[in-house]
């Protein structure tokens, strides 16, 4: 396979794609979704219903505007934001979804912190999520200064969330949820321990095809049948009205749709230029390098082009490893 025609097709379908991940960040930062996630996955709503979890987001849901890395995070106020940056290879590093929450504790009283919601379609191949998710609770700390506190005003700093969901995992980690954050460990003595540190948390939400209204975890049934290639775009509304009590706004049909519709767009358009790609190389080989070509560059899920070629696992895999040691092999 060459990579430059790997390339080429990447950018071809880079604007589809930008509508689909944008239409996937929708459905995440629609509040009857956050809802769900908030409840589930953030200590503090454990007891509060969640039809009522939506007044406590203090902020409207920032869609891929907030600037990641340093010098660009803090372009104004929550509510005011700057320009974008690019990067060689990143694209625009932005965060998906952003927002504020009040977090109710005792007495009545709440905390005001920062959520993130990352949306993934596959594990990343050089580094963990769990690496990312680190250097994202990073910046959502470091980013407050001079935002919310000056000097070493450090008492104001608030707690952040990072939260990624991913649509389509390894197989063995599929169907799994991990959090993790600061922890004390005494290592002499009986050290001071309050809790003031723990100022950041993660979680990794890795979803499952074969999750749905039957599974023993409510919120990974729910986004798993929301993402599913498999249930059908008529269904999800019913399915998420009917089984999991979700009010689906108009603009949350919406972007379900037109992610749905995207992403067969997407699949069919590849299956029509693998057709004339073929005429070169082969008809079926020609097919075959156009799906892994679509695999690799996000564009459709492993599930999909599994599907597509009707490969099982270890076949798609194995196809997989191929094509990688085809571009790493030396060229005369």
């Amino acid at each position: 396979m060459n990579t430059n025609t790997h390339l080429g097709q990447t950018m071809d379908n880079a604007g589809t794609a930008i509508r689909l991940d944008h239409n996937a960040k929708e459905v995440l930062a629609d509040k009857a979704i956050l809802a769900e996630i908030i409840h589930e996955l953030i200590p503090g709503f454990e007891n509060i219903p969640v039809g009522e979890v939506p007044e406590y987001i203090s902020t409207p849901p920032e869609v891929g505007q907030r600037p990641v890395h340093p010098g660009q995070t803090n372009t104004g106020a929550i509510r005011g934001l700057g320009q974008e940056s690019s990067f060689t290879g990143e694209g625009k590093a932005l965060f998906d979804v952003f927002f504020q929450l009040r977090v109710p504790g005792a007495n009545g009283e709440t905390a005001d912190v920062y959520v993130n919601i990352e949306a993934q379609a596959t594990e990343a191949k050089s580094y963990t999520m769990e690496q990312r998710a680190v250097y994202y609770m990073a910046r959502l700390i470091s980013s407050q200064y001079e935002r919310d506190f000056t000097k070493s005003e450090y008492e104001k700093l608030k707690k952040v969330y990072s939260i990624w969901i991913i649509f389509d995992p390894k197989t063995e980690y599929a169907d799994s949820i991990s959090t993790f954050s600061y922890r004390m460990r005494a290592l002499h003595g009986k050290p001071k321990d309050d809790g003031s540190y723990d100022l950041s948390q993660a979680f990794i939400v890795r979803l499952s095809e074969n999750a749905g209204p039957d599974t023993s975890n409510r919120l990974m049934g729910l986004l798993s049948t929301i993402f599913s290639e498999k249930v059908r775009q008529q269904d999800k509304k019913d399915i998420l009205n009917r089984i999991y009590g979700v009010p689906v706004s108009q603009e949350l049909e919406r972007s379900v749709g037109e992610m749905c519709n995207y992403s067969e767009y997407i699949l069919n358009r590849g299956l029509e230029q693998g057709v004339v790609k073929g005429r070169a190389e082969g008809r079926e080989e020609g097919r075959i390098s156009m799906i892994t070509d679509l695999y690799f560059s996000g564009d459709i899920t492993k599930a999909k082009a599994q599907s597509v070629l009707g490969m099982t696992g270890e076949e798609f895999d194995a196809l997989l490893r191929n094509v990688k040691k085809e571009e790493e092999a030396p060229t005369n």
